[in-house]
């Protein structure tokens, strides 16, 4: 029966001296050893080093992938908004207009702060109906002339 240990009564460095002297010949193999305690110690040490710093890293790639979708999401916004623009050929923008009736014609014009005409539209029928005394108020006032006695 073969022995666990050859050559147990001789020191571990002059072992493989006489293994080479006795052996009838080598080859390479895939040779299976057990982990001493200390190493396992020492790989269950790495081991939650290397956790830690896989999930700091698994953040850090979450932060940045949300980074560029956010930047993404931003700038196909403009792009849409780009678009719309080309297709439409106009845009629209909240400004103060000035409304102008023209009584003859039974329109309401209104104008931008540079006098540009924005739109025109037929008069409501309570826009035609005139408040005389307000009318009157705007017309010059005549000069009055005392009399010579």
């Amino acid at each position: 029966m073969a022995k666990d240990i050859l050559f147990d009564d001789v020191p571990e460095a002059q072992r493989a001296e006489l293994l080479e002297a006795n052996a009838i010949g080598t080859e390479e193999q895939l040779v299976r050893r057990e982990f001493t305690e200390s190493e396992m110690t020492f790989m269950k040490h790495q081991l939650s080093e290397v956790s830690i710093k896989q999930d700091t890293t698994a953040k850090e790639k979450a932060k940045i992938v949300k980074d560029f979708n956010d930047s993404i999401k931003i700038m196909e916004k403009e792009r849409q908004k780009l678009l719309q623009g080309l297709k439409d050929t106009y845009y629209e923008s909240e400004e103060k207009v000035y409304k102008m009736a023209d009584f003859t014609e039974g329109t309401i014009s209104f104008y931008d702060a540079n006098g540009h005409k924005i739109s025109t539209r037929r008069m409501y029928p309570e826009e035609r109906q005139v408040n005389i005394g307000e009318e009157l108020k705007k017309l010059p006032q005549p000069v009055k002339i005392k009399a010579r006695a």
